[in-house]
């Protein structure tokens, strides 16, 4: 699955991704990427969510289940303003 905005994101996963915990893993890069979304698959998360920064394309080993989501945080004041929409979307995820 792929998006361009974390908002297309998340108006999908209000009514279709699985309930329960979700992985976020904000990317830089696509170093040890996929080891880092196997590793959270693994953990047993529901929903692993990669959020990339818009030079990055999604890798194409990476697992189907996996959401790719297109950003353009530039800083980590961006981050807290993504998980501060991500927080207020998906109540009790």
């Amino acid at each position: 699955m792929q998006f361009p905005t974390l908002t297309s994101y998340l108006n999908w996963a209000k009514g279709h991704a699985p309930k329960g915990p979700f992985a976020f893993i904000f990317a830089q890069d696509d170093i040890e990427l996929n080891h880092a979304v196997a590793h959270h698959i693994k953990l047993g998360f529901p929903q692993t969510v990669v959020l990339a920064d818009p030079q990055l394309a999604r890798p194409a080993d990476l697992p189907a289940e996996t959401a790719f989501v297109q950003r353009a945080a530039k800083s980590s004041a961006d981050i807290s303003q993504e998980m501060n929409a991500i927080i207020s979307a998906l109540p009790r995820q």
